[in-house]
């Protein structure tokens, strides 16, 4: 018999891969597995949104707010519900209330900020970003800012964005949109200085590690790129094989 857990992560696969006709019926059933919880409900108007259900879905997430109050990702899924019903003011201030609550909700940040982009153009881009960075515990727009302060080359500023990021509960996405923007601009050694104390492989996932020895090698720092690609080996085994192959023969070239 499968768990709970394992249930849901079997949908959310499933929604990933948008196999909705798997995913609709199972959300069905985790529903009693877990007797109605919090992310039973989520997940299932999240099904329902997908399967073109749009008011069946917000009813879902309107019995779970009122049983388990207001999430910021329950709200961001009821304002995709009102915009696809056509109440778009309606929409907008729930998804702003779902910032609130939760400001680090990437796809409800990039949201908001287009919309206030379509509206007033590339300075209610900046502002959008500048309101949520001031919430409280707000560090994902601080992302953002500073990868337009890298376009600009404004490298200094950026890493301030970053390192205030860093001191707050950042997540892998954040370790790799750092690793990732820092490297693509030619700045190995500051991915290295503010990324690598923090990964951990098995936490942080073999993409941000991929990165980083991007960076070890761009920065010529062979022994260790070595030691994180024996570490990303032990965690990740042969799934890793050709990237190991790859990272191996070009560090085998540096002095």
């Amino acid at each position: 018999m499968m768990s709970a857990d394992a249930i849901y992560e079997g949908i959310l696969r499933d929604l990933k891969a948008g196999r909705f006709d798997r995913a609709l019926p199972a959300t069905e059933h985790f529903l009693e597995v877990e007797n109605r919880s919090q992310r039973s409900l989520e997940i299932r108007a999240i099904a329902l949104l997908h399967s073109g259900m749009h008011h069946e879905a917000a009813a879902t997430l309107r019995a779970c707010i009122a049983e388990f109050g207001e999430t910021g990702s329950c709200l961001t899924n009821l304002a995709k519900t009102q915009s696809l019903n056509g109440n778009a003011e309606q929409s907008i201030a729930t998804l702003r209330r779902a910032l609130t609550l939760d400001p680090n909700q990437n796809g409800a940040l990039m949201w908001y900020a287009a919309i206030c982009r379509d509206a007033e153009g590339q300075a209610g881009y900046a502002n959008a970003l500048k309101e949520i960075d001031a919430l409280p515990n707000s560090w994902r727009a601080g992302l953002w800012f500073a990868r337009e302060d890298l376009n600009r080359g404004f490298v200094e500023v950026a890493v301030r964005h970053y390192e205030r990021a860093l001191a707050s509960a950042y997540d892998s996405d954040a370790l790799m949109m750092i690793s990732g923007d820092l490297g693509a601009r030619s700045y190995p050694d500051e991915a290295i200085r503010l990324v690598a104390p923090r990964y951990l492989p098995s936490q942080h996932g073999e993409k941000v590690g991929l990165n980083l020895l991007n960076a070890y090698f761009d920065a010529k720092r062979k022994l260790e790129g070595l030691t994180l690609l024996e570490q990303m080996h032990q965690t990740f085994g042969s799934i890793l094989e050709p990237h190991t192959q790859k990272f191996r023969q070009l560090f085998s070239g540096l002095p």
